[in-house]
């Protein structure tokens, strides 16, 4: 099962937060790191390329596992009609007596179930070294390696129990983790090992299909209605319908390091792809290359040292393609050179003392440069954006639906839309500046189910220990955040400590009376809570604040 744009999710908590330390500012326009343009700009890269024509198949060789997973995500937010595919590799070592995990076999599965379904398809597919040197089941062995489920249709229960044991998922009475299965009473959960989420299938009279939904695993509450489900593999070693006994033990750990023994032979991806297909790596993608070969042939001359009873490992050439068929094989496709002359990435804005205003003060100067600025992010980051923006320039960004919308902007315009990536860019040749949410606050925005007390969390101005200003209390220090039960009902409030170790509660909705101070703790007197002291300063500390917005 796929799930390509899952919904954002409602409001969030910072994830990552010590990143938001006061320290140095950081305003030099920053290099790529390690000689590679950032993730981001490979992706717009690509992205231009399928915009201004080319309708072919765009194969992106990352130089790392971590690299091709934030390009084809920031693929999906920039060409969002497109079909975007990620191929990941192994989670394991080669010749690893333990398996790699059904999440990463079940997506791999699916991955190969699209491209031999449909291998003329104009698309993306980005992948590592570490994946494409991997040999793929072929396409004959898929046929019995996917399972359809409909509503209204009946479901047969051994045959569901015998496909998930051949397929490799585990049977378990709750589900946590894609892979996993619990044919119940009148209820069959299932998670499908490339899903981000189980299913429920519930079941009426003669074992009908009544119901397919997705649901929280932690929660059990149901999230969204399916009329279908489409189950892939949990490992990539399927076993014929016809295998019935020992079916519990066929899937024993590490067994997938044997494929090559239970499989007539193993596919590449230039197999599978036409040479009509276009190939772009990054610059670091060969010597990545180079090491991963090196792993798998000093792993397998090792095990094949201390082979015991179980006898030699299978052969590299047999799992593996290496040397000069790995180098041939990436010389089927024609090179495809990817526009990234002048990109370089997005200063590290959390690092500044100050991320709110360095924030501010990066969009004032590439506005003046004449770039477009297209701020990033899941809608909650984006609020965090937005609020920054109106308290420091008093600038309102334009939200746009989609990534060509943001680029078709005039000079000098902010726009903001809803794409997922871990890091932005300044292009110069196309006069663009992205900036994304994590630049700014140092880390992931994560959702949470409450109220809006992380609203606090993702103002980067404000972090828990500053010195603060409460427009009725005057000086203070933020120390936490709490949650109070108010005539039975729980509510969030700001912790604020004031001269002498008083503290005050206040509510969150005040959060729009409070501001950043701008000074340590200790190099300020704070006020008395409740004191005639701020009432006589408060004209003049607010004529303070508003020079400080000012800059």
């Amino acid at each position: 099962m796929m799930v390509k744009n899952p919904a954002p999710p409602p409001s969030p908590a910072v994830v990552g937060g010590g990143a938001l330390t006061a320290g140095p500012a950081t305003m030099v326009r920053s290099p790529a790191s390690a000689g590679q343009s950032p993730a981001a700009a490979v992706a717009a890269s690509l992205a231009r390329q399928r915009e201004e024509g080319g309708s072919t198949i765009y194969i992106h060789l990352a130089s790392s596992e971590r690299r091709a997973e934030e390009i084809a995500r920031a693929l999906i937010g920039m060409a969002p009609s497109a079909d975007v595919l990620m191929l990941p590799a192994w989670d394991c070592l080669p010749y690893d007596r333990a398996s790699p995990s059904r999440d990463v076999m079940g997506r791999r599965m699916r991955v190969l179930e699209q491209l031999a379904r449909r291998p003329d398809l104009p698309r993306f597919l980005v992948t590592s070294p570490e994946a494409i040197l991997q040999r793929l089941p072929p396409a004959a062995a898929l046929g019995q390696g996917f399972l359809a489920l409909a509503v209204g249709e009946r479901l047969d229960r051994e045959a569901l129990s015998r496909y998930a044991a051949r397929t490799g998922y585990v049977f378990d009475d709750r589900i946590d983790e894609p892979g996993e299965i619990a044919i119940l009473g009148e209820v069959v959960d299932i998670f499908p090992a490339d899903a981000d989420q189980p299913v429920r299938v519930v079941l009426g009279e003669d074992d009908a299909i009544t119901e397919i939904r997705l649901y929280d695993p932690l929660t059990q509450r149901s999230e969204a209605v399916l009329t279908s489900l489409s189950i892939g593999p949990a490992s990539e070693l399927i076993w014929p319908a016809q295998v019935e006994d020992g079916v519990a033990d066929i899937h024993a750990p590490g067994i997938e390091h044997q494929l090559s023994q239970h499989y007539e032979g193993l596919v590449t991806l230039w197999e599978l792809l036409p040479r009509t297909a276009r190939l772009s790596q990054d610059p670091k993608a060969a010597e990545r290359l180079a090491q991963v070969e090196g792993q798998i042939l000093e792993a397998h001359e090792s095990q094949c040292a201390f082979a015991g009873h179980d006898g030699a490992p299978s052969p590299p050439a047999g799992l593996y393609a290496l040397g000069q068929e790995l180098s041939g094989g990436l010389e089927t496709w024609a090179a495809n050179d990817l526009d990234l002359d002048g990109i370089v990435a997005t200063p590290r804005l959390a690092a500044a003392r100050n991320p709110g205003r360095a924030f501010c003060d990066l969009v004032e100067r590439q506005q003046a440069a004449g770039h477009r600025v297209i701020l990033t992010g899941l809608a909650h980051e984006q609020r965090a954006l937005a609020k920054a923006l109106a308290r420091g320039l008093d600038l309102k960004p334009d939200s746009v639906a989609d990534w060509s919308a943001g680029l078709a902007r005039t000079p000098g315009d902010v726009a903001s839309i809803e794409i997922d990536i871990e890091a932005g860019f300044f292009d110069d040749t196309h006069a663009l500046t992205v900036i994304a949410a994590s630049d700014v606050l140092g880390g992931r925005l994560a959702a949470r189910k409450s109220t809006s007390a992380a609203d606090l969390l993702a103002d980067p101005d404000l972090r828990i220990g500053d010195v603060i200003l409460h427009e009725d209390h005057g000086v203070g220090v933020l120390r936490d955040l709490v949650e109070v039960d108010i005539d039975g009902v729980t509510r969030d409030a700001l912790q604020l400590e004031y001269r002498g170790g008083a503290s005050l509660l206040a509510p969150i909705t005040e959060i729009g009376r409070i501001w950043r101070y701008g000074a340590e703790a200790s190099a300020v007197t704070l006020d008395r809570l409740d004191g005639p002291g701020w009432a006589k300063r408060r004209a003049e500390v607010s004529r303070q604040v508003e020079d400080t917005a000012q800059g």
